[in-house]
């Protein structure tokens, strides 16, 4: 503000302007240390699942555990897109992540959190893609129980506007 003068003609001030001068500068000051000490945006997101859940949506019957994989590999997978979600390693170094959304939490063993992040970045996703991703697992053992399990907790949708 003080470099441009326009803005300061419109300040009117009936009192002594240097003490006001002194406690802006220290307050930009301030605000400056606090936003380069503080990782505003991980407190940010920490505040908004504290909040509890959102309204979620239901993909039913998927959601329910019926007709999951009515396609077999390619069924096709959605993301939600505004889904908040963290994704960390399981504290006792085996391989598995944890990933938190709305305010709960879904341990995953097996898979890094480097996979877990290429299903939950992706808008849509495919049995097939899961293939190619995991190429040393398999099918009806390993990735039918994974998505299963991200499916009935929420975290992915079956896609069902490609079946009307």
């Amino acid at each position: 503000m003080r470099q441009r003068q326009e803005w300061r003609r419109s300040l009117p001030l009936r009192l002594e302007a240097k003490p006001v001068e002194v406690y802006l500068d220290k307050l930009v000051t301030d605000l400056d240390k606090y936003i380069y000490s503080n990782n505003l945006c991980q407190e940010y997101i920490s505040y908004l699942d504290s909040l509890g859940k959102p309204v979620e949506r239901y993909s039913l019957p998927q959601q329910a555990g019926f007709n999951i994989f009515d396609k077999e590999t390619h069924t096709r997978f959605k993301v939600p897109q505004f889904q908040r979600f963290g994704i960390s390693e399981l504290p006792d170094s085996s391989n598995g992540c944890k990933i938190t959304v709305s305010g709960k939490e879904i341990s995953i063993r097996g898979v890094s959190s480097s996979i877990v992040e290429k299903f939950l970045t992706k808008e849509f996703f495919t049995g097939n893609d899961v293939i190619n991703w995991l190429p040393g697992f398999d099918w009806e053992i390993d990735i039918v129980p994974l998505l299963s399990r991200l499916v009935l907790e929420g975290i992915i949708f079956v896609d069902t506007s490609i079946y009307q």
